[in-house]
């Protein structure tokens, strides 16, 4: 059983790469206002092409393909539609608020990303909880099915393999020194379908992503040096000190992904 804590979690750096794009097929689509909102994207890939899906019997699904497997070994690099997320640091620092809480841990969410403004008049809490994100993303190939219809063929886009993937490093500073007692990095990676299947587990994409993130933030307390963190002794002087009223607003939960251009725009 852990002591009572009272923890801190400050606002994650985001330390994402930049998204690829196919340099000749970037002006197909437009980009989002705020590419620093943009996770990722549904499309195809260059060098694999347009994949057709063709009715194996009368039950089509994906183990019909014949280019590669559930993997998805190859990310997409011209999109079609966009996987965007506004307030990306918010979000992560909620999921990990919640977390906490969850589990009996006292927390509060800070605006800033380090333990230095701390100062004397917040010696109730106990720890800071730093977090940079590494990885943040959301793939899914297009795929092509062909259906007839009376004598026509025609070719509709559905969702094929898809990756979602989620990586944080997380460092426990000790306060009041804002000595940092532990640091690692926790991730997850989802492939729906999982490699070799011929079925989607999830419903939508972003029902993948929101699983990739909840358990990577699930693993944390279950560490064992981050448990051996936390029990760390700490001054009777500081753990004297009482409340001093340090609150900040919690940022309203809203859906994880929110997709951005209409079907003209984006190819469909």
């Amino acid at each position: 059983m852990l002591p009572p804590l009272y923890v801190l979690v400050l606002r994650p750096l985001d330390r994402r790469s930049s998204v690829r794009i196919h340099e000749t097929r970037q002006k197909s689509i437009a980009l989002p206002d705020d590419q620093g909102a943009l996770i990722g994207f549904s499309g195809l890939n260059f060098e694999e092409g347009q994949v057709t899906i063709a009715p194996a019997g009368s039950v089509p699904d994906l183990g019909t393909l014949r280019h590669m497997d559930a993997g998805m070994p190859q990310l997409p690099d011209i999109p079609k539609t966009f996987f965007t997320l506004a307030r990306l640091p918010e979000t992560v620092q909620y999921a990990l608020t919640l977390h906490f809480r969850e589990a009996g841990i006292e927390t509060e969410m800070l605006p800033f990303p380090f333990p230095e403004p701390l100062s004397a008049e917040n010696q109730r809490a106990t720890y800071a909880l730093g977090c940079t994100i590494d990885d943040f993303s959301l793939f899914s190939l297009r795929r092509y099915q062909q259906v007839r219809v009376g004598s026509r063929r025609l070719e509709l886009p559905v969702r094929g393999p898809t990756r979602a993937a989620v990586s944080l490093r997380l460092s426990l500073h000790q306060l009041p020194s804002g000595r940092i007692v532990w640091q690692e990095r926790v991730w997850d990676v989802i492939h729906d379908p999982p490699r070799g299947g011929t079925q989607h587990r999830y419903r939508t994409a972003d029902d993948a992503l929101t699983l990739a993130l909840s358990r990577t933030v699930g693993r944390i307390l279950s560490i064992p040096k981050f448990q051996a963190a936390l029990r760390l002794p700490r001054p009777d002087a500081a753990l004297a000190q009482g409340p001093h009223g340090l609150r900040f607003s919690r940022p309203q939960s809203s859906d994880l992904l929110t997709y951005l251009g209409d079907k003209r725009r984006s190819g469909i």
